[in-house]
């Protein structure tokens, strides 16, 4: 029986252990948040922060130069950093204004190059109860990394005076020399590597995170100006299509155009497939009204409150939801307004108009006298009906209504009420 001495073996194998975990390169991935804060920037910074966690990355580098934007994108953009589960700085590049300012201090530490700035988160609207809800968060974010809130309450509210570093009146905004001096920033740092050296972390590659097609292309589409576009395309498109008979490029584009607006919505994760599937139940329900049920009543309404229901709801800002369904809204009675006076002279139009005028020489007849004689008697559509539309009855020709059912070209029918100079009809046998 052969003996082996495990314990020399045991400790060998430990060593090369520690050998390849100290000879690896560290992970470090960079983060870069640039240009105007969105939503779309948002959902890009949770997927690499969550690629980072995945592959437990040393460090997390959020590289920052922007001029700010959304105050809730950036809160969400704030948590991820501050939920994350790995270690992270903020590095300050260019400017750290309005929004940006709220997610450079919310890394474990900040960085700041020479010539940088941070500050000028002055809210807008400027209204006393999100002017405090900004400041709270503010101050809130700074205290939990250790630096001093009242700074950071300063650099939104103008009210708030600091002794001899700001004036009152004067929105706070600090250079990377001034921020460091006030224990706002924890360096001064001009190269990447500078910070990776400073950091003790050694590194071969840093892993960039760039925004992919996808998340860029969902961030054009959810601007709101282009959402704004594409909501009144495609409320034209529906619209037109309703005017039309059979299926045709206006319903296309509409349906395009929609697709487009909540799919960019979904793909920044401010819809959810329950938003689509409330805006197209919306869609089917006022359909139904307007082809299936006679009149106007209850379903159509749900059918319009699905629809403003899913999109007011795939925005996280009321305000600018609200403000992007009325420039929609306004946008489609405008050009719905120009393509209705175009459409009067189309040759289609016309075949779904009435626009015959009723004169007795023509065969008409509307004296009271001689409509009254109608009821109970039996005749033809002589047009399409509507509900509305022509009948003819013992050779003459009478405008006439249904009890609200669409009926075709040459269908029996018979008169079942005449009340002055309203005649209603239905089908017969």
């Amino acid at each position: 029986m052969v003996k082996v001495k495990t314990k020399p073996l045991l400790i060998f194998i430990l060593l090369l252990c520690l050998a390849s975990v100290f000879s690896a390169s560290a992970d470090v991935y960079l983060i870069p948040i640039k240009g105007t804060i969105d939503y779309g920037v948002a959902g890009f910074v949770k997927r690499a922060m969550r690629n980072a966690e995945r592959n437990r990355a040393d460090l997390v580098v959020i590289e920052i130069d922007t001029l700010g934007g959304l105050v809730d994108a950036a809160l969400e953009i704030k948590d991820t950093i501050m939920q994350a589960r790995v270690p992270n700085v903020t590095y300050v590049t260019g400017r750290a204004w309005s929004a940006g300012a709220l997610i450079a201090l919310s890394g474990e530490e900040l960085y700041m190059v020479s010539g940088s700035s941070i500050g000028s988160a002055e809210t807008r609207p400027k209204e006393e109860k999100i002017i405090s809800a900004v400041r709270r968060e503010f101050k809130a974010t700074a205290e939990s990394r250790g630096k001093d809130g009242r700074i950071a309450e300063a650099m939104v509210d103008s009210d708030v005076e600091i002794p001899g570093i700001n004036e009152k009146g004067k929105i706070l905004n600090l250079t990377a020399i001034e921020a460091l001096e006030l224990k706002i920033s924890d360096g001064t740092i001009n190269t990447l590597p500078e910070l990776l050296e400073l950091k003790e972390v050694a590194h071969e590659d840093i892993i960039d995170q760039e925004p992919s097609g996808a998340e860029k292309f969902a961030r054009f589409l959810t601007d709101p100006i282009v959402s704004s576009l594409l909501l009144t395309i495609g409320f034209l498109g529906i619209i037109l299509e309703f005017f039309t008979l059979g299926w045709g490029a206006a319903g296309t584009v509409g349906i395009v155009s929609l697709t487009l607006f909540f799919g960019g919505r979904y793909l920044s994760g401010l819809a959810g497939l329950e938003h689509i599937v409330l805006f197209l139940a919306g869609l089917i329900f006022l359909g139904l009204e307007i082809f299936v049920i006679p009149g106007f009543g209850i379903v159509g309404l749900l059918g319009i409150a699905g629809l403003l229901t899913s999109i007011i709801l795939s925005f996280k800002n009321l305000t600018q939801a609200v403000w992007v369904l009325i420039a929609a809204i306004a946008l489609t009675a405008l050009f719905l307004k120009i393509f209705w006076k175009r459409l009067k002279k189309a040759p289609l139009f016309k075949k779904l108009v009435l626009e015959t005028s009723l004169e007795e020489s023509k065969g008409f007849s509307v004296a009271e006298d001689k409509l009254k004689d109608l009821e109970g008697k039996n005749g033809v559509t002589a047009t399409v009906m509507r509900p509305s539309g022509l009948i003819e009855v013992e050779g003459k020709r009478y405008s006439a209504q249904t009890a609200g059912e669409f009926l075709g070209r040459d269908v029996n029918i018979k008169v079942i009420e005449v009340k002055g100079n309203r005649i209603v009809v239905e089908e017969s046998e």
